[in-house]
């Protein structure tokens, strides 16, 4: 009695679903509709449903044929982060078509299912339904490139949204369009200066370009500049203070300087440029600081103030050692002084024992004995003062290749100039280089003390 009105109602709601199966009511988008980025970036895009249906529409299972171009973006995958709603399995399942089997040759089915015995609402145009997010790598340049539906790929894959195992699929025909710019290009001029598109700080320059395209794509104009000085942290910025004084904030206003220095002393740029990261610019490569206090005394004697008279020699020792630039010019700097400045021991450089209008000489032991009594030997010209000077103070005169050895290596140095008055091989100095001077140098043989 019961069993004809139960088949009754049964019809009638398979007639009710197939009927508004056919109606064809949930569409299904990918969002945004456009958007630029640079290459190298991760591409976000949203699968989203919704309906012309007042009210929404229910569903409960939704197959996606999602199709790129594989040059432009490579696929990373799927997150389901901001879903608007709870899904009993979602990714990318296998399939009888093989769509999967590549899930980077452009072409993939997506699938969502549903909690069973519970559906999903569609909710009515313009809101939407996030029900998964794409995430792309950028490749390479291009002014567009599409992400899209396919209808169908193969004999089973097709792109439908389902109902109770009806069909309730509406428009799929949207597209997202992705710009992908060009990485910051290579370029030779900070971020606070105008010129070439791009900036040498790359963080910075993806930061301005990314809300300012045309600093990357045509010029980095004064527009650029004052968006860098106001969304960039770093070396360079004009805010942060000058490089040659403390000035609060990490970081200083020359580029090069800051990152010489932050090189070195990570401090300056991730707590504060202080009272030291100041000393450190003296001498520094870049730093357009003050470095040496004006001094006429020698850089080759101890005196109790800073810096020396011969600039560059200055500069050299107080990379080294700040202190002789802002304290005193004590032994320690005397010393780096004849090791750094004096040209002592250059190969180039003439003989210690003969004039010469280069400065310092080709052995740095006499060199820099030398200098340390007669800094004009060092600092203006090797003159036939100084080679007298080395002829007294310095040994192993007859060590013409400053091997340590007087060998026979120096003996063939001699008998070269034979009968010339070539210095240094005129070891006696008589103005000929005769036996008299093989003689001194086979006296002399062995290590050179």
């Amino acid at each position: 009695m019961t069993l004809r009105p139960t088949l009754f109602a049964l019809a009638t709601t398979l007639a009710s679903v197939a009927s508004f199966a056919s109606a064809g009511v949930v569409d299904m988008a990918p969002t945004p509709a456009s958007q630029s980025v640079a290459v190298g970036s991760l591409v976000q895009v949203k699968v989203v449903v919704n309906t012309q249906t007042p009210g929404g529409q229910a569903w409960d299972a939704l197959d996606a044929i999602v199709s790129w171009d594989p040059t432009k973006l490579t696929l990373v995958g799927t997150t389901q982060v901001g879903a608007g709603a709870s899904f009993f399995l979602t990714g990318f399942l296998p399939d009888p078509d093989g769509i999967n089997t590549n899930l980077n040759d452009g072409t993939v089915l997506f699938t969502a299912l549903g909690i069973p015995g519970a559906s999903i609402i569609a909710p009515p145009a313009p809101s939407s339904l996030v029900v998964t997010t794409f995430q792309f790598i950028a490749l390479t340049p291009t002014p567009a490139t599409d992400v899209d539906f396919l209808p169908s790929v193969g004999v089973f894959g097709k792109t439908r949204v389902l109902l109770a195992g009806f069909n309730v699929t509406g428009d799929t025909s949207p597209i997202a369009t992705i710009e992908i710019l060009p990485a910051c290009p290579v370029s030779d001029h900070d971020c606070y200066s105008t010129g070439i598109p791009g900036c040498t700080d790359t963080t910075c320059c993806d930061t301005v370009c990314g809300i300012d395209a045309f600093c990357c794509d045509s010029f980095w104009d004064s527009v650029c500049v004052g968006e860098a000085t106001s969304l960039c942290e770093g070396c360079g910025n004009p805010t942060a203070g000058d490089c040659c004084e403390p000035n609060g904030t990490p970081y200083c206003d020359d580029a090069d300087c800051c990152a010489a220095v932050c090189a070195f002393d990570v401090f300056c740029c991730s707590t504060e440029w202080d009272q030291l990261c100041a000393e450190e610019t003296i001498g520094v490569a870049g730093c357009d600081c003050t470095t040496c206090e004006v001094s006429n005394e020698s850089c080759f004697e101890v005196h109790a103030t800073p810096g020396c008279a011969t600039e560059g020699c200055c500069n050299d020792v107080c990379v080294n050692d700040p202190d002789c630039c802002v304290t005193s010019w004590d032994q320690a700097c005397k010393d780096a002084a004849n090791a750094l400045c004096a040209d002592c021991g250059d190969p180039d450089n003439g003989s210690c024992f003969c004039p010469h209008p280069e400065i310092g000489c080709n052995n740095a032991a006499c060199c820099r004995t030398v200098c340390e009594i007669d800094p004009f030997c060092c600092e203006v010209e090797w003159d036939s003062i100084c080679a007298s000077e080395a002829n007294f103070l310095c040994d192993c005169r007859d060590d013409f290749d400053n091997n340590g050895v007087i060998d026979g290596a120096d003996l063939a140095f001699v008998l070269g100039a034979w009968g010339t008055s070539i210095c240094p091989y005129d070891i006696d100095g008589s103005g000929s280089v005769d036996g008299a001077d093989i003689g001194i140098l086979l006296g002399d043989w062995g290590p050179c003390n």
